[in-house]
């Protein structure tokens, strides 16, 4: 263990500060039958001696690649904790597995939304859901939800931001809507059901198994978990192919806001690089009373609109 990174003891109350965010979490996922939620094994990849840290770091290039960046949103409304994973060569291909699997997941959503044009969040999950679980039955329970809450997100950004070149009032009459489609590097989102803390250690769900980081956190980032909601907990790979973790806190205002049901959209109407907007040169297809059945598969599109 790096010996910059303090010891999660000197920071008990942060600790305890975080596990009752992630109790108090409403992350925005339609709750599963928990009789399927299937977290899988307890499993540790390390026995505790050797299992990785994190904890706080400063500047935009930590030294202890196990450390945490602090990014700040104006504090009256959000704010954002980012923990960088130090994982070995074994905990990072399961979370690249985890990565292709939650974007099949997502890319098995991407033509029911497009055929139906339904992307709230609870309308989605109840059309959805079941089909999914059965399609994807190595998949957690929970981890379905987040993959329609965040297919739910994306498709906000698409269509409904008024600055996406996607907005529905910008797509011709017509047309078949825009068939989303997501890279095997797009985010997993979780929730306290998909990850928790408990004395000092972060344990999180992969497909193998939980896997563990021990936690410290700085008595700032303590404050903000009490003064703040827990709205997101995504795990993201950078360009330096470095694992992180990104908690969203928000106030009261918007924690109320996102109660509505729809997943929280994006503040900017930049399409990330994951996401791939495809627009088919195609007639609007009727939409049938019965929703047609959640496939993983996504045809390939036709050549673009001129």
């Amino acid at each position: 263990m790096n010996s910059s990174v303090p010891d999660s003891a000197s920071h008990p109350a942060a600790a305890q500060a975080l596990i009752a965010a992630l109790a108090q979490a409403s992350m925005g996922a339609a709750s599963a039958d928990q009789s399927h939620d299937a977290l899988g094994p307890e499993a540790v990849s390390a026995p505790p001696a050797q299992i990785p840290s994190i904890g706080p770091t400063s500047g935009s290039a930590p030294s202890n690649p196990g450390g945490v960046a602090i990014e700040l949103a104006p504090p009256a409304a959000s704010r954002q904790l980012r923990l960088a994973l130090n994982t070995s060569d074994e905990q990072r291909q399961r979370l690249v597995n985890l990565q292709a699997a939650f974007a099949k997941v997502c890319n098995a959503l991407g033509p029911l939304v497009q055929q139906t044009r339904v992307w709230n969040r609870v309308a989605l999950h109840h059309m959805a859901y079941k089909g999914l679980r059965e399609q994807f039955p190595d998949m957690g329970s929970q981890m379905v939800c987040n993959a329609i809450y965040s297919v739910s997100r994306s498709a906000r950004l698409v269509f409904q931001h008024p600055k996406s070149p996607f907005h529905l009032s910008r797509l011709p009459a017509g047309r078949a809507l825009p068939l989303l489609r997501f890279g095997d590097d797009c985010p997993v989102y979780f929730d306290r059901h998909t990850l928790s803390v408990k004395a000092g250690t972060l344990s999180m769900y992969t497909l193998d198994g939980r896997m563990r980081f021990q936690l410290a956190l700085a008595a700032e980032d303590e404050a903000a978990f009490h003064s703040h909601k827990l709205r997101e907990i995504v795990l993201a790979r950078r360009a330096d192919s470095v694992f992180e973790l990104s908690f969203a806190l928000v106030n009261e205002a918007l924690a109320a806001a996102d109660e509505a049901g729809d997943a929280a959209t994006p503040p900017t109407a930049e399409i990330p690089e994951y996401l791939i907007v495809d627009v088919l040169d195609a007639p609007s297809p009727a939409i049938s009373a019965t929703p047609p059945p959640v496939s993983p598969t996504v045809a390939t599109p036709a050549a673009p609109a001129p």
